[in-house]
């Protein structure tokens, strides 16, 4: 036969067979020393098929996925894998990626009746990040945004949007000298690994700054005699901040200096600031007058709030101990 075969027998075993020992075996028989005509047979040696398994790996979760084969055509297909997976076509195509369709897939091809050695591939399902938004929201129209964002994964980038086509790549982004057009919705996308996270979003409020009130007095007066002071606004809502000479401070609309000394004479100024609810007090000062027998006065609390806000509380009394 073919290659220089030859063997005894009547019956004749190849193993392992490979191409090139497929062609035309020829058969003699002898009897007493007499050898007859030869015997023919062709032999036919298929090629055994030859796949490599493909996949769209890494793939986020929730995504399709794909897994192929890439072998000649003609040929029949065996996929098996995670979650059950069995399919005979040559590209098999997932809608939506779990966490349970990650591992090894394997496939084998046919090819006239000879079947290929398997062929894997590892699907590798990513899953997204889990993020996290806020802000500095309420501040002050002038006042800088501080956007901040956190993740669940150490290896993540951070993509944000906002009013006015704000946008940015940085973690925690600043935007300074505010003003109320920027206030809004943010969203901020967290990525990782190439997957990314749903949108998270953080709304920004930002107050407008009260316009300078309209302020007077009853100047000139005499030693003495009271000094009125006025502040006139058309804004509500609002807490109204007085200084003047010799450390002098209100936060009344409409303060009255009793007994004047010519020490109180000078410049007097008033400010104008939007109390936002919801935000804590950073320090709470009272002030009130007490005797060793009663409190009859109004006792007043102000309120320092961040960023420089301020507040009051007044509380009337009139009590006496015994």
């Amino acid at each position: 036969g073919p290659n220089g075969f030859t063997a005894s027998g009547q019956s004749i075993s190849l193993t392992n067979v490979q191409n090139n020992q497929g062609g035309t075996y020829s058969c003699t028989v002898t009897v007493n020393g007499c050898t007859g005509p030869a015997g023919t047979i062709l032999i036919t040696v298929q090629p055994t098929p030859t796949v490599t398994a493909t996949a769209t790996s890494p793939v986020c979760a929730g995504n399709p996925f794909q897994i192929h084969a890439n072998t000649p055509s003609g040929t029949s297909f065996n996929w098996t894998g995670p979650n059950g997976l069995s399919s005979t076509l040559q590209t098999y195509n997932g809608a939506i990626a779990t966490q349970a369709d990650s591992g090894l897939y394997s496939v084998t091809t046919t090819l006239n009746g000879c079947v290929s050695p398997a062929s894997t591939v590892n699907l590798l399902v990513q899953q997204p990040p889990i993020g996290n938004a806020g802000s500095n929201s309420p501040i002050c129209a002038g006042q800088a945004i501080h956007l901040t964002a956190g993740s669940n994964s150490s290896n993540s980038t951070y993509s944000w949007t906002g009013p006015n086509g704000f946008s940015s790549n940085q973690q925690n982004p600043n935007i300074a000298n505010s003003t109320t057009a920027m206030a809004g919705i943010y969203s901020m996308i967290v990525t990782a690994n190439g997957c990314p996270g749903s949108a998270i979003t953080t709304n920004v409020v930002i107050n407008p700054v009260p316009a300078a009130p309209a302020v007077s007095s009853n100047s000139p007066v005499c030693a003495g005699q009271q000094i009125q002071l006025n502040a006139t606004t058309g804004l509500t809502g609002v807490t109204f901040a007085w200084s003047g000479p010799n450390g002098y401070s209100s936060v009344s609309q409409n303060p009255v200096r009793n007994n004047s000394t010519l020490n109180m004479s000078g410049t007097y100024s008033v400010s104008l600031v939007r109390l936002v609810a919801g935000v804590r007090p950073e320090r709470v000062i009272a002030t009130g007058r007490f005797t060793k027998t009663s409190v009859d006065q109004t006792v007043v609390a102000l309120l320092e709030f961040p960023n420089g806000v301020l507040g009051q509380i007044s509380c009337s009394m009139s009590s006496s101990f015994h």
